[in-house]
């Protein structure tokens, strides 16, 4: 099949999954059924999945994917000190793990200073993780000072609290 020119990075446009099925000859449900490996796919319909994909230069869309399940493969990584040698070694773990799983990671550098404006920006920060339905969030402190300020209530998601 011949490569419609309005879409795809020569158009300067994303391609799209829509896109791929269409250029694959198939629907939208079967084509996301095979790029997800779930559910079951004729072989030879996966094989033109993948020549479509090729052909058109797709790569998914962690968004639009994260919009429709409201969950991310992006967990989050808040720390105070992240030259602390501990610190540090947890980061290098979460980062090789989230590599492994596919999932990406946000860092975040907290304030050490408890003054409530920087409070107020620590907190913050974990919302706004939170509203873009970052999967998670890893907590590192090694001082005694509460973290009382850093906790959300997430209802909403129907998860408790994080703590």
């Amino acid at each position: 099949m011949a490569i419609d020119n309005d879409f795809g990075p020569a158009a300067g446009k994303a391609v799209t999954m829509q896109d791929v099925a269409r250029e694959a000859g198939i629907g939208l449900g079967t084509a996301s059924r095979a790029l997800s490996g779930s559910g079951y796919v004729a072989p030879e319909t996966r094989r033109a999945v993948q020549a479509a994909v090729q052909r058109l230069g797709y790569r998914r869309n962690g968004l639009a994917r994260s919009m429709a399940t409201r969950r991310s493969r992006t967990l989050a990584f808040a720390a105070f000190d992240l030259h602390a040698e501990a610190t540090s070694l947890l980061l290098e773990g979460a980062l090789d793990e989230t590599v492994e799983q596919d999932h990406s990671l946000k860092v975040l550098r907290l304030h050490r200073d408890l003054s409530p404006q920087d409070t107020q920006a620590d907190h913050r920060a974990i919302v706004g993780c939170l509203e873009a339905s970052i999967a998670g969030v890893i907590i590192v402190h090694n001082w005694s000072a509460s973290l009382d300020y850093l906790r959300v209530d997430l209802d909403d998601r129907g998860d408790g609290f994080l703590d």
